[in-house]
């Protein structure tokens, strides 16, 4: 399971390195040699989403999203498992959701033939990829929810991490 953990961070992490790639390169062609690739701000646009959805998929797994604690800092062990285990199901259930509403979205986007602008790229396939990595992160908390329960959470507070 950690390869499939480290693969999902790296295909994020990787995308994330392209953006930053093909706008520097975008800067440098535009400022020293007056010239823009066609479609790069599409381009760019479709890659964040892809980015970020897969990067929300390693934060559900390692419990890096945004997290309020009050609550939290003082309860026991117990309660603390109970509240891990009531936040990890509602995310998984939120993420569910979200994976259904993009899988309409993706299927609306295939039938109206939505194109980039200057190359005219199909823009299905990139949202599909995108929803992939929501995929991901629906399978990464269930993974995460399945370890709350067991009590062999690796990052949870329950477990000192």
């Amino acid at each position: 399971m950690d390869r499939v953990i480290r693969w999902v961070e790296t295909f994020a992490g990787l995308s994330l390195f392209v953006i930053a790639f093909a706008t520097f390169a975008n800067v440098i062609l535009r400022k020293f040699f007056n010239y823009s690739p066609p479609d790069v701000f599409d381009g760019m646009q479709l890659l964040l989403g892809i980015s970020v959805f897969w990067g929300i998929a390693s934060a559900c797994y390692h419990n890096g999203h945004i997290l309020v604690d009050i609550l939290y800092e003082f309860a026991n062990a117990k309660w603390r498992r109970a509240i891990d285990l009531a936040a990890t199901s509602l995310l998984l259930v939120f993420m569910i959701i979200l994976l259904v509403t993009l899988a309409d979205g993706i299927r609306g986007t295939a039938e109206g033939n939505v194109r980039t602008m200057e190359l005219k790229l199909m823009v299905w396939p990139f949202h599909l990829i995108a929803c992939m990595g929501i995929l991901a992160a629906c399978v990464m908390t269930g993974l995460r929810l399945w370890e709350v329960a067991c009590g062999r959470a690796r990052d949870s507070a329950t477990s000192g991490g």
